[in-house]
Protein backbone atom coordinates (compact mmCIF):
# COMPACT_ATOMS: atom_id res chain seq x y z
CA UNK A 1 0.00 0.00 0.00
CA UNK A 2 2.80 2.37 0.94
CA UNK A 3 4.54 1.74 -2.39
CA UNK A 4 1.33 2.55 -4.27
CA UNK A 5 0.97 5.86 -2.45
CA UNK A 6 4.59 6.72 -3.16
CA UNK A 7 4.01 5.94 -6.84
CA UNK A 8 1.01 8.24 -6.97
CA UNK A 9 3.05 11.05 -5.43
CA UNK A 10 5.82 10.37 -7.98
CA UNK A 11 3.33 10.54 -10.87
CA UNK A 12 2.28 13.89 -9.43
CA UNK A 13 5.53 15.24 -10.91
CA UNK A 14 4.04 14.59 -14.35
CA UNK A 15 0.92 16.50 -13.42
CA UNK A 16 2.99 19.49 -12.28
CA UNK A 17 4.99 19.40 -15.51
CA UNK A 18 1.85 19.29 -17.67
CA UNK A 19 0.24 22.09 -15.64
CA UNK A 20 3.26 24.39 -16.07
CA UNK A 21 3.47 23.56 -19.79
CA UNK A 22 -0.24 24.38 -20.22
CA UNK A 23 0.17 27.61 -18.24
CA UNK A 24 3.00 28.65 -20.58
CA UNK A 25 0.87 27.63 -23.58
CA UNK A 26 3.27 24.94 -24.76
CA UNK A 27 1.44 23.51 -27.77
CA UNK A 28 2.14 19.86 -27.02
CA UNK A 29 1.37 19.82 -23.31
CA UNK A 30 -1.17 17.02 -23.76
CA UNK A 31 1.50 15.09 -25.64
CA UNK A 32 3.66 15.34 -22.52
CA UNK A 33 0.84 13.83 -20.47
CA UNK A 34 0.25 11.00 -22.94
CA UNK A 35 3.99 10.25 -23.12
CA UNK A 36 4.21 10.11 -19.33
CA UNK A 37 1.21 7.78 -18.97
CA UNK A 38 2.52 5.58 -21.78
CA UNK A 39 5.96 5.40 -20.16
CA UNK A 40 4.37 4.41 -16.84
CA UNK A 41 2.39 1.58 -18.40
CA UNK A 42 5.34 0.37 -20.49
CA UNK A 43 7.67 0.33 -17.51
CA UNK A 44 5.27 -1.65 -15.33
CA UNK A 45 4.57 -4.21 -18.06
CA UNK A 46 8.30 -4.51 -18.68
CA UNK A 47 8.92 -4.81 -14.95
CA UNK A 48 6.47 -7.69 -14.61
CA UNK A 49 8.04 -9.48 -17.59
CA UNK A 50 11.53 -9.09 -16.12
CA UNK A 51 10.27 -10.35 -12.76
CA UNK A 52 8.89 -13.44 -14.55
CA UNK A 53 12.23 -14.10 -16.25
CA UNK A 54 13.99 -13.70 -12.91
CA UNK A 55 11.63 -16.13 -11.21
CA UNK A 56 11.90 -18.85 -13.88
CA UNK A 57 15.72 -18.55 -14.09
CA UNK A 58 16.01 -20.42 -17.37
CA UNK A 59 18.84 -20.14 -19.93
CA UNK A 60 16.60 -20.17 -23.00
CA UNK A 61 14.24 -17.65 -21.46
CA UNK A 62 17.12 -15.33 -20.57
CA UNK A 63 18.53 -15.52 -24.10
CA UNK A 64 15.05 -15.05 -25.55
CA UNK A 65 14.53 -11.94 -23.45
CA UNK A 66 17.84 -10.48 -24.67
CA UNK A 67 16.85 -11.33 -28.24
CA UNK A 68 13.56 -9.52 -27.74
CA UNK A 69 15.40 -6.43 -26.46
CA UNK A 70 17.70 -6.53 -29.50
CA UNK A 71 14.78 -6.79 -31.94
CA UNK A 72 12.98 -3.84 -30.36
CA UNK A 73 16.18 -1.77 -30.39
CA UNK A 74 16.75 -2.68 -34.07
CA UNK A 75 13.20 -1.70 -35.02
CA UNK A 76 13.50 1.65 -33.24
CA UNK A 77 16.85 2.35 -34.91
CA UNK A 78 15.50 1.45 -38.35
CA UNK A 79 12.44 3.66 -37.93
CA UNK A 80 14.60 6.67 -37.02
CA UNK A 81 17.00 6.44 -39.97
CA UNK A 82 17.25 9.57 -42.08
CA UNK A 83 16.88 7.53 -45.31
CA UNK A 84 14.61 4.49 -45.18
CA UNK A 85 16.68 1.63 -46.56
CA UNK A 86 15.97 -2.10 -46.10
CA UNK A 87 18.62 -2.41 -43.41
CA UNK A 88 16.79 -4.25 -40.63
CA UNK A 89 18.82 -7.51 -40.92
CA UNK A 90 22.06 -5.51 -40.92
CA UNK A 91 20.91 -3.42 -37.94
CA UNK A 92 19.93 -6.52 -35.97
CA UNK A 93 23.26 -8.18 -36.79
CA UNK A 94 25.16 -5.03 -35.81
CA UNK A 95 23.40 -4.75 -32.46
CA UNK A 96 23.73 -8.47 -31.77
CA UNK A 97 27.48 -8.42 -32.39
CA UNK A 98 27.85 -5.12 -30.58
CA UNK A 99 26.14 -6.51 -27.49
CA UNK A 100 27.35 -10.10 -27.74
CA UNK A 101 31.10 -9.57 -27.76
CA UNK A 102 31.39 -7.32 -24.68
CA UNK A 103 28.68 -9.28 -22.86
CA UNK A 104 30.49 -12.61 -23.32
CA UNK A 105 33.75 -10.97 -22.24
CA UNK A 106 32.22 -9.50 -19.08
CA UNK A 107 30.33 -12.65 -18.07
CA UNK A 108 33.36 -14.87 -18.66
CA UNK A 109 36.17 -12.72 -17.30
CA UNK A 110 34.75 -9.95 -15.12
CA UNK A 111 31.63 -11.09 -13.26
CA UNK A 112 31.91 -14.91 -13.56
CA UNK A 113 28.45 -15.70 -12.13
CA UNK A 114 27.55 -19.19 -10.89
CA UNK A 115 25.06 -19.48 -13.76
CA UNK A 116 26.29 -17.82 -16.96
CA UNK A 117 22.67 -17.15 -17.97
CA UNK A 118 21.71 -15.45 -14.70
CA UNK A 119 19.05 -12.94 -15.85
CA UNK A 120 19.84 -10.64 -12.93
CA UNK A 121 23.15 -9.97 -14.64
CA UNK A 122 22.38 -10.43 -18.33
CA UNK A 123 19.20 -8.37 -18.60
CA UNK A 124 20.36 -5.14 -16.91
CA UNK A 125 23.67 -5.19 -18.76
CA UNK A 126 21.98 -5.95 -22.09
CA UNK A 127 19.32 -3.27 -21.71
CA UNK A 128 21.75 -0.43 -20.98
CA UNK A 129 24.35 -1.48 -23.55
CA UNK A 130 21.77 -2.01 -26.31
CA UNK A 131 20.30 1.43 -25.73
CA UNK A 132 23.70 3.09 -26.02
CA UNK A 133 24.78 0.98 -29.00
CA UNK A 134 21.53 1.76 -30.85
CA UNK A 135 21.93 5.47 -30.19
CA UNK A 136 25.51 5.45 -31.46
CA UNK A 137 24.62 3.26 -34.41
CA UNK A 138 21.91 5.71 -35.45
CA UNK A 139 24.39 8.60 -35.35
CA UNK A 140 26.88 6.66 -37.48
CA UNK A 141 24.29 5.48 -40.02
CA UNK A 142 22.72 8.91 -40.46
CA UNK A 143 26.09 10.63 -40.77
CA UNK A 144 27.32 8.17 -43.39
CA UNK A 145 24.08 8.33 -45.39
CA UNK A 146 24.14 12.11 -45.23
CA UNK A 147 27.70 12.28 -46.55
CA UNK A 148 27.00 9.79 -49.33
CA UNK A 149 23.99 11.86 -50.39
CA UNK A 150 25.89 15.15 -50.28
CA UNK A 151 29.08 14.03 -52.03
CA UNK A 152 28.19 11.76 -54.98
CA UNK A 153 30.50 13.68 -57.33
CA UNK A 154 33.59 13.29 -55.16
CA UNK A 155 32.88 9.60 -54.59
CA UNK A 156 32.30 8.85 -58.26
CA UNK A 157 35.46 10.75 -59.22
CA UNK A 158 37.56 8.58 -56.92
CA UNK A 159 35.91 5.46 -58.31
CA UNK A 160 36.63 6.58 -61.88
CA UNK A 161 40.28 7.09 -60.95
CA UNK A 162 40.54 3.45 -59.95
CA UNK A 163 39.83 3.67 -56.23
CA UNK A 164 37.79 1.00 -54.49
CA UNK A 165 34.44 1.70 -52.86
CA UNK A 166 36.07 1.36 -49.44
CA UNK A 167 38.72 3.93 -50.36
CA UNK A 168 36.16 6.32 -51.85
CA UNK A 169 34.04 6.47 -48.72
CA UNK A 170 36.82 6.07 -46.14
CA UNK A 171 36.71 9.72 -44.92
CA UNK A 172 32.93 9.57 -44.52
CA UNK A 173 33.09 6.21 -42.73
CA UNK A 174 35.69 7.57 -40.31
CA UNK A 175 33.53 10.65 -39.69
CA UNK A 176 30.54 8.40 -39.01
CA UNK A 177 32.51 6.35 -36.48
CA UNK A 178 33.66 9.53 -34.73
CA UNK A 179 30.07 10.75 -34.55
CA UNK A 180 28.96 7.44 -33.01
CA UNK A 181 31.71 7.40 -30.39
CA UNK A 182 31.65 11.08 -29.43
CA UNK A 183 28.78 10.84 -26.87
CA UNK A 184 30.44 7.83 -25.24
CA UNK A 185 33.83 9.52 -25.10
CA UNK A 186 32.27 12.72 -23.73
CA UNK A 187 30.47 10.67 -21.10
CA UNK A 188 33.73 9.03 -20.02
CA UNK A 189 35.35 12.44 -19.81
CA UNK A 190 32.82 14.05 -17.46
CA UNK A 191 31.62 11.08 -15.39
CA UNK A 192 32.33 11.64 -11.72
CA UNK A 193 33.11 15.35 -12.20
CA UNK A 194 29.93 16.67 -10.65
CA UNK A 195 27.89 14.44 -12.97
CA UNK A 196 26.23 11.43 -11.34
CA UNK A 197 25.36 8.82 -14.00
CA UNK A 198 21.84 7.40 -14.03
CA UNK A 199 22.78 3.81 -13.23
CA UNK A 200 25.06 4.81 -10.37
CA UNK A 201 22.41 7.14 -8.96
CA UNK A 202 19.86 4.32 -9.06
CA UNK A 203 22.21 1.94 -7.26
CA UNK A 204 22.98 4.52 -4.60
CA UNK A 205 19.25 5.04 -4.03
CA UNK A 206 18.97 1.26 -3.68
CA UNK A 207 21.55 1.25 -0.90
CA UNK A 208 24.49 -0.20 -2.88
CA UNK A 209 27.99 0.61 -1.64
CA UNK A 210 29.26 3.72 -3.52
CA UNK A 211 32.48 2.04 -4.68
CA UNK A 212 30.57 -0.96 -6.02
CA UNK A 213 28.10 1.37 -7.75
CA UNK A 214 31.01 3.25 -9.33
CA UNK A 215 32.54 -0.03 -10.56
CA UNK A 216 29.26 -1.13 -12.15
CA UNK A 217 28.85 2.26 -13.83
CA UNK A 218 32.39 2.10 -15.23
CA UNK A 219 31.76 -1.41 -16.51
CA UNK A 220 28.63 -0.28 -18.34
CA UNK A 221 30.41 2.73 -19.84
CA UNK A 222 33.25 0.59 -21.19
CA UNK A 223 30.86 -2.08 -22.48
CA UNK A 224 28.81 0.60 -24.21
CA UNK A 225 31.91 2.13 -25.78
CA UNK A 226 32.96 -1.19 -27.36
CA UNK A 227 29.38 -2.11 -28.30
CA UNK A 228 28.86 1.25 -30.01
CA UNK A 229 32.07 0.90 -32.04
CA UNK A 230 31.21 -2.63 -33.19
CA UNK A 231 27.62 -1.66 -34.01
CA UNK A 232 28.73 1.38 -35.99
CA UNK A 233 31.36 -0.61 -37.90
CA UNK A 234 28.89 -3.30 -38.95
CA UNK A 235 26.25 -0.73 -39.87
CA UNK A 236 28.70 1.24 -42.01
CA UNK A 237 29.70 -1.96 -43.80
CA UNK A 238 26.04 -2.81 -44.40
CA UNK A 239 25.26 0.66 -45.72
CA UNK A 240 28.26 0.43 -48.05
CA UNK A 241 26.93 -2.84 -49.51
CA UNK A 242 23.44 -1.40 -49.78
CA UNK A 243 24.44 1.86 -51.44
CA UNK A 244 26.81 0.54 -54.11
CA UNK A 245 26.07 -1.90 -56.92
CA UNK A 246 28.22 -4.89 -57.81
CA UNK A 247 29.82 -2.65 -60.44
CA UNK A 248 30.85 -0.16 -57.71
CA UNK A 249 28.24 2.42 -58.76
CA UNK A 250 26.69 4.69 -56.16
CA UNK A 251 22.94 4.05 -55.92
CA UNK A 252 20.53 6.96 -55.90
CA UNK A 253 17.62 6.96 -53.43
Amino acid sequence: METGIQLLWAIGLLGITVAIAAWQRVENHWGIAIAGVRATLQLFVFGYLVALVYALHNALLSLGAIGGLAIVAALLLRNQLMIKLPLFPVILLALSLGLGLPLVYVVALVMSPTDWFDPRILLPLSGVVLANAASGGLLAADRLLQRLTQNPGAIETLLCLGGSVSQAIAPYRQEALRAALMPQISGLGVVGLGVLPTVMAGELLGGVDPLKAAAVQLLLLLMSLLATLITALVLCAGIQRQCFSDAAQLQQW
